[in-house]
Protein backbone atom coordinates (compact mmCIF):
# COMPACT_ATOMS: atom_id res chain seq x y z
CA UNK A 1 0.00 0.00 0.00
CA UNK A 2 0.92 3.84 0.22
CA UNK A 3 0.27 6.49 2.13
CA UNK A 4 -2.10 9.57 0.43
CA UNK A 5 -3.68 12.46 1.29
CA UNK A 6 -2.22 13.19 4.62
CA UNK A 7 0.81 11.22 4.33
CA UNK A 8 3.53 10.13 1.42
CA UNK A 9 5.31 7.72 0.35
CA UNK A 10 4.47 3.56 0.71
CA UNK A 11 3.81 1.67 3.44
CA UNK A 12 6.55 -0.32 4.65
CA UNK A 13 3.74 -3.07 5.79
CA UNK A 14 0.27 -3.37 6.21
CA UNK A 15 -0.58 -7.12 6.64
CA UNK A 16 -3.98 -7.84 7.82
CA UNK A 17 -4.75 -12.00 9.36
CA UNK A 18 -7.83 -13.33 9.74
CA UNK A 19 -10.01 -16.36 10.77
CA UNK A 20 -12.96 -16.85 9.05
CA UNK A 21 -15.32 -19.17 7.58
CA UNK A 22 -17.18 -19.23 4.19
CA UNK A 23 -20.93 -20.10 3.66
CA UNK A 24 -21.67 -21.02 0.31
CA UNK A 25 -25.18 -20.65 -1.70
CA UNK A 26 -24.88 -22.37 -4.84
CA UNK A 27 -27.77 -21.25 -8.20
CA UNK A 28 -28.24 -23.58 -10.77
CA UNK A 29 -24.09 -25.56 -10.32
CA UNK A 30 -22.65 -22.13 -11.75
CA UNK A 31 -23.54 -19.16 -9.77
CA UNK A 32 -21.84 -19.11 -6.15
CA UNK A 33 -23.17 -16.36 -3.42
CA UNK A 34 -20.75 -16.35 -0.63
CA UNK A 35 -20.10 -14.77 2.82
CA UNK A 36 -17.38 -15.11 5.34
CA UNK A 37 -17.32 -13.80 8.20
CA UNK A 38 -14.67 -14.17 11.49
CA UNK A 39 -12.01 -12.41 13.01
CA UNK A 40 -9.16 -10.19 11.64
CA UNK A 41 -6.33 -7.42 12.76
CA UNK A 42 -3.92 -5.37 11.19
CA UNK A 43 -0.05 -4.96 11.68
CA UNK A 44 1.31 -2.01 9.87
CA UNK A 45 4.64 0.17 9.62
CA UNK A 46 5.61 3.03 7.87
CA UNK A 47 8.54 5.89 7.72
CA UNK A 48 6.92 9.22 8.18
CA UNK A 49 8.85 11.84 6.10
CA UNK A 50 9.06 16.10 7.04
CA UNK A 51 11.75 18.41 5.51
CA UNK A 52 13.37 18.16 8.79
CA UNK A 53 12.95 14.34 9.96
CA UNK A 54 11.83 10.59 9.77
CA UNK A 55 10.33 8.69 12.05
CA UNK A 56 8.66 5.21 11.87
CA UNK A 57 5.68 4.39 13.01
CA UNK A 58 4.33 1.22 14.04
CA UNK A 59 1.00 0.00 14.52
CA UNK A 60 -1.15 -3.25 15.94
CA UNK A 61 -4.86 -3.59 16.23
CA UNK A 62 -6.66 -5.43 18.22
CA UNK A 63 -9.12 -8.41 16.91
CA UNK A 64 -12.38 -7.45 15.68
CA UNK A 65 -15.26 -8.87 13.01
CA UNK A 66 -14.72 -9.29 9.53
CA UNK A 67 -16.92 -10.08 6.89
CA UNK A 68 -17.27 -9.99 3.52
CA UNK A 69 -19.40 -10.80 0.53
CA UNK A 70 -18.36 -12.14 -3.09
CA UNK A 71 -20.29 -13.98 -6.00
CA UNK A 72 -18.52 -16.55 -8.59
CA UNK A 73 -20.25 -17.27 -12.07
CA UNK A 74 -18.67 -20.06 -14.28
CA UNK A 75 -19.35 -18.74 -17.78
CA UNK A 76 -18.01 -21.78 -20.23
CA UNK A 77 -17.10 -25.48 -19.29
CA UNK A 78 -14.92 -27.27 -21.43
CA UNK A 79 -15.18 -31.05 -19.75
CA UNK A 80 -13.67 -30.11 -16.51
CA UNK A 81 -12.13 -26.78 -17.40
CA UNK A 82 -14.23 -23.59 -16.21
CA UNK A 83 -13.79 -20.15 -17.10
CA UNK A 84 -15.31 -18.29 -14.47
CA UNK A 85 -15.40 -14.17 -13.30
CA UNK A 86 -16.23 -13.16 -9.83
CA UNK A 87 -16.62 -10.40 -7.43
CA UNK A 88 -15.67 -9.36 -3.25
CA UNK A 89 -15.87 -6.92 -1.32
CA UNK A 90 -14.31 -7.04 2.74
CA UNK A 91 -14.88 -4.66 5.38
CA UNK A 92 -13.54 -4.41 9.29
CA UNK A 93 -13.03 -1.46 12.01
CA UNK A 94 -10.29 -2.86 14.47
CA UNK A 95 -9.35 -1.09 17.49
CA UNK A 96 -6.09 0.46 17.70
CA UNK A 97 -4.10 -2.00 20.72
CA UNK A 98 -0.54 -0.40 20.46
CA UNK A 99 1.63 2.32 18.45
CA UNK A 100 5.22 3.42 18.59
CA UNK A 101 7.11 6.00 17.18
CA UNK A 102 10.68 5.13 16.76
CA UNK A 103 10.43 2.35 19.05
CA UNK A 104 8.61 4.65 22.20
CA UNK A 105 5.53 2.81 22.92
CA UNK A 106 2.72 5.12 23.31
CA UNK A 107 -0.87 5.16 24.81
CA UNK A 108 -3.29 4.02 22.10
CA UNK A 109 -6.27 5.56 23.65
CA UNK A 110 -9.36 5.30 21.24
CA UNK A 111 -7.47 4.95 18.22
CA UNK A 112 -8.84 3.44 15.32
CA UNK A 113 -8.79 1.41 11.63
CA UNK A 114 -11.10 1.26 9.06
CA UNK A 115 -10.47 -0.95 5.99
CA UNK A 116 -12.27 -2.14 3.00
CA UNK A 117 -11.24 -3.69 -0.25
CA UNK A 118 -12.87 -4.94 -3.69
CA UNK A 119 -11.95 -6.75 -5.73
CA UNK A 120 -12.75 -8.22 -9.07
CA UNK A 121 -11.70 -11.41 -11.08
CA UNK A 122 -11.19 -13.43 -13.83
CA UNK A 123 -9.84 -17.23 -13.78
CA UNK A 124 -9.13 -20.75 -15.15
CA UNK A 125 -9.98 -24.16 -13.28
CA UNK A 126 -9.52 -27.67 -13.67
CA UNK A 127 -10.86 -30.63 -12.03
CA UNK A 128 -8.90 -33.48 -11.66
CA UNK A 129 -10.74 -36.08 -9.25
CA UNK A 130 -11.06 -34.47 -5.81
CA UNK A 131 -8.79 -31.51 -6.40
CA UNK A 132 -9.64 -28.18 -8.64
CA UNK A 133 -6.53 -26.20 -9.19
CA UNK A 134 -6.96 -22.62 -9.98
CA UNK A 135 -5.06 -19.60 -11.32
CA UNK A 136 -6.63 -15.99 -12.40
CA UNK A 137 -5.85 -12.54 -12.51
CA UNK A 138 -7.62 -9.54 -10.25
CA UNK A 139 -8.05 -5.96 -9.94
CA UNK A 140 -8.65 -4.73 -6.68
CA UNK A 141 -8.41 -1.88 -4.29
CA UNK A 142 -7.61 -1.28 -0.92
CA UNK A 143 -8.71 1.86 1.42
CA UNK A 144 -7.24 2.13 5.15
CA UNK A 145 -7.72 4.79 6.90
CA UNK A 146 -6.12 4.81 10.77
CA UNK A 147 -7.16 7.52 13.51
CA UNK A 148 -4.55 7.56 16.46
CA UNK A 149 -4.63 9.60 19.39
CA UNK A 150 -4.90 13.72 18.73
CA UNK A 151 -1.73 14.20 20.45
CA UNK A 152 0.36 12.15 18.02
CA UNK A 153 1.74 12.44 14.81
CA UNK A 154 1.88 9.52 11.99
CA UNK A 155 1.72 11.36 9.05
CA UNK A 156 3.69 13.90 6.57
CA UNK A 157 1.59 16.44 7.64
CA UNK A 158 2.20 16.02 11.37
CA UNK A 159 -1.41 15.19 12.09
CA UNK A 160 -2.34 11.94 13.93
CA UNK A 161 -4.86 10.80 11.22
CA UNK A 162 -3.52 8.74 7.57
CA UNK A 163 -4.94 7.04 4.72
CA UNK A 164 -3.44 4.62 2.36
CA UNK A 165 -4.57 3.16 -0.35
CA UNK A 166 -3.47 0.20 -3.28
CA UNK A 167 0.12 0.62 -4.64
CA UNK A 168 -0.72 -1.72 -7.65
CA UNK A 169 -4.67 -2.47 -8.44
CA UNK A 170 -3.62 -5.74 -10.45
CA UNK A 171 -2.86 -9.05 -9.30
CA UNK A 172 -1.96 -12.94 -9.75
CA UNK A 173 -3.98 -15.70 -7.86
CA UNK A 174 -3.54 -19.49 -7.76
CA UNK A 175 -4.54 -22.35 -5.86
CA UNK A 176 -6.82 -25.45 -5.66
CA UNK A 177 -9.88 -26.83 -3.94
CA UNK A 178 -10.10 -29.87 -1.96
CA UNK A 179 -13.58 -31.83 -2.37
CA UNK A 180 -15.21 -34.69 -1.06
CA UNK A 181 -18.35 -34.10 -2.88
CA UNK A 182 -20.97 -31.21 -3.29
CA UNK A 183 -20.92 -29.59 0.19
CA UNK A 184 -17.99 -29.57 1.94
CA UNK A 185 -15.17 -27.73 0.56
CA UNK A 186 -11.58 -26.74 1.85
CA UNK A 187 -9.73 -24.14 -0.68
CA UNK A 188 -5.82 -23.48 -0.58
CA UNK A 189 -4.65 -19.72 -1.79
CA UNK A 190 -2.26 -17.57 -3.00
CA UNK A 191 -1.78 -14.11 -4.08
CA UNK A 192 1.10 -12.06 -5.90
CA UNK A 193 2.07 -8.41 -7.17
CA UNK A 194 -0.31 -6.36 -5.58
CA UNK A 195 0.13 -8.52 -2.17
CA UNK A 196 1.40 -11.39 -1.04
CA UNK A 197 -1.25 -13.33 0.70
CA UNK A 198 -1.97 -16.76 1.53
CA UNK A 199 -5.88 -18.08 2.70
CA UNK A 200 -6.84 -21.16 3.55
CA UNK A 201 -10.77 -21.18 3.51
CA UNK A 202 -13.48 -24.36 5.07
CA UNK A 203 -16.77 -24.19 2.78
CA UNK A 204 -19.78 -25.19 3.88
CA UNK A 205 -22.36 -25.29 0.55
CA UNK A 206 -26.43 -25.42 0.24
Amino acid sequence: LKQHDQGMGRTDKFEVYSNAAMVTLNLVNRWDIYSTLGNGKIHSNWRVTTPSSQNRVVCRSSYKFIWSVGTNIQLLNWGNTSLGIGGKYTEFDPDLRSISIDGKWMNPESGRYTFNEWQVNLGFSHKVFFLVPYVGVKYSCVNGHLTAPHTLGIASDGGSQNSFDSRDRFGLYLGTSITSGDYVMVNLETRLIDEEAVTILADLRF
